[in-house]
């Protein structure tokens, strides 16, 4: 089970970034096509438009190319969790110690390239690397909202009074466990990784 709610965690990621995809291409004025139903997809078109109106939005994705951060993390191919998992069979090692019966498990995991694939384990905990991938994420969706509300206002498709946005939460973690390497799971532990504070 623990494999099955890990591994949920990457393709679930997948489905919201190909959502923010969506989000970007309407912001536009385009509507997501066969040819662009995807966040790589959107991503590489955005990349390519000359057009002074994609200026913006292009060095936001272009950022995602440079440095760690939540693409590269999770998504990118061949190194990215999600690609790792879905596409070259690597596996989650868990291991779980407990000092008496009455005490939580103690657990960490690690992603584990396939036997003689070459792909090393990762060298940080699984449950660190979720954690620094939300919270690139949420910086870098800060970015494209600061961007595609400007471009929208400029079509006049979106005024002040339209859009309020509103911050409820200023606190995110990631199962009880920041900032060790190590995780003590609850055994009301759900699939969703992300507990709002």
């Amino acid at each position: 089970r623990a494999s099955v709610a890990a591994d949920s965690v990457f393709s679930y990621l997948a489905i919201f970034a190909d959502d923010i995809a969506d989000v970007v291409l309407y912001a536009y004025g385009k509507v997501p096509t066969k040819d662009l139903d995807s966040f790589v997809k959107v991503k590489k078109w955005i990349e390519k438009q000359s057009d002074v109106k994609y200026l913006a939005i292009g060095l936001v994705f272009k950022e995602l190319e440079q440095g760690e951060n939540w693409y590269t993390l999770a998504m990118k191919r061949i190194s990215g969790v999600r690609q790792r998992l879905t596409h070259y069979e690597d596996t989650i090692e868990f291991s779980g110690t407990r000092n008496c019966e009455d005490e939580a498990w103690s657990l960490t995991a690690f992603l584990c390239g396939p036997v003689g694939s070459g792909l090393p384990r990762l060298k940080s905990e699984l449950v660190s690397i979720i954690k620094d991938i939300f919270l690139s994420l949420f910086g870098w969706l800060d970015q494209v909202y600061e961007v595609t509300t400007t471009e929208m206002k400029s079509q006049n498709t979106l005024d002040d009074s339209d859009w309020q946005r509103e911050l409820h939460h200023t606190r995110f973690s990631v199962l009880h466990c920041l900032p060790t390497e190590s995780c003590t799971y609850p055994d009301e532990y759900m699939y969703l990784p992300l507990l709002v504070e």
